[in-house]
């Protein structure tokens, strides 16, 4: 547990409400989207010094991050997909991690610790994920699901298998 003496930095709700489709959407942190801002970088860098102070009581720390490393060192390919008389597969290289929620920057940041060149999510990143995998030179993939991805950073690091349908 973080100590009592340790706070989380406070975060600013904004009272802002779009409407998405015909339904009202709260996103009360947006500005943290805005990496540019000193206030963002200054919340950021608060959330940094706290998590720092936390991870140094963790003694299994690096026990746990060296087998999530191993873990992920497995090469593998994925079912077929056909789309358009073509065969598709993606190939899962070591280091590739994969989350089955959106990306978000801190997802980012811990997949870059943990040295992964690419991080793949069902959903859609946030813009701040988006800049946090580029400037860490990772490739994001988002939306991938169903044989469809959509690329956000880094699509040079993305290669695609692709095989002619056989007759």
């Amino acid at each position: 547990m973080i100590d009592s003496v340790q706070s989380y930095p406070c975060a600013e709700r904004l009272s802002l409400v779009e409407q998405v489709h015909g339904r009202s959407v709260a996103d009360p942190y947006r500005w943290l989207e805005d990496s540019s801002t000193a206030e963002t970088k200054d919340w950021s860098r608060a959330q940094d010094d706290l998590w720092l102070t936390y991870a140094g009581t963790l003694s299994s720390r690096f026990r746990w991050k060296n087998r999530v490393r191993q873990l992920s060192e497995v090469s593998s390919v994925s079912t077929p997909v056909w789309r358009g008389g073509r065969c598709f597969t993606l190939r899962r290289e070591p280091g590739f991690i994969a989350v089955t929620s959106r990306a978000s920057v801190e997802m980012v940041q811990k997949a870059a610790v943990a040295g992964a060149p690419l991080l793949a999510a069902v959903s859609a990143p946030t813009s701040l994920a988006v800049e946090t995998a580029d400037a860490v030179q990772m490739a994001l993939v988002g939306l991938a699901r169903q044989g469809n991805l959509v690329v956000y950073s880094h699509a040079e690091r993305i290669v695609f298998a692709e095989q002619e349908t056989l007759k």
